[in-house]
């Protein structure tokens, strides 16, 4: 069994008792010491899934007794879980925002330092959901607010390989008046 790491890589934990082997003497002792190649059917998360293992060492008190080809491929199942966003999970928001009296669309990317492939970016609506809330500057706090000034914390949802969640904020800066002029009714 393994953690959701983007790839098919499978590793042998030597604890394989269980093996049955097509050729080996009723009695002797016999088990697999060691793979070189071992991968599961597919990278993504499931239970009971068809690992396979070539490359294979053989160990037990008759080990001595048989040989085993490097192409000779063992079978089994194990189970891929779901890689929770709560550990090395990165949030980077893009840019700077300021108050434009319209809903903005932040710039952002989600990485997870759990992945062993060389891109350990997360996909929108692939990997995650997101979903943001704003503590405005007038101190209320809103689900889905983009528009109003304040603090924006964006939410994300693990989904598909990935579970739990992940947060960051980022700043919806105030708008800044730059000239005013008297209106003369006013006074």
């Amino acid at each position: 069994d393994k953690t959701y790491d983007g790839t098919t890589t499978a590793t042998f934990d030597g604890a394989n008792t269980a093996a049955t082997f097509a050729g080996k003497v009723s009695g002797d002792s016999l088990g697999i010491a060691s793979a070189t190649n071992i991968d599961f059917d597919n990278k993504n998360v499931g239970a009971g899934k068809t690992v396979t293992a070539t490359g294979i060492t053989l160990n037990g008190t008759d080990a001595g007794n048989y040989s085993i080809a490097a192409s000779v491929a063992a079978t089994g199942t194990a189970d891929i879980t779901a890689l929770a966003l709560t550990s090395g999970t990165t949030i980077t928001v893009s840019g700077t925002y300021t108050y434009t009296g319209s809903a903005l669309t932040p710039t952002y990317t989600v990485t997870n330092s759990g992945l062993a492939t060389t891109s350990k970016n997360l996909a929108a609506n692939t990997d995650f959901t997101a979903s943001y809330s704003n503590a405005t500057n007038s101190g209320t706090t809103t689900a889905g607010d983009l528009t109003n000034a304040g603090t924006v914390t964006v939410t994300v949802t693990g989904k598909g390989n990935f579970s739990g969640t992940a947060t960051q904020t980022f700043v919806i800066n105030k708008a800044a008046i730059t000239a005013y002029t008297w209106d003369s009714t006013s006074f």
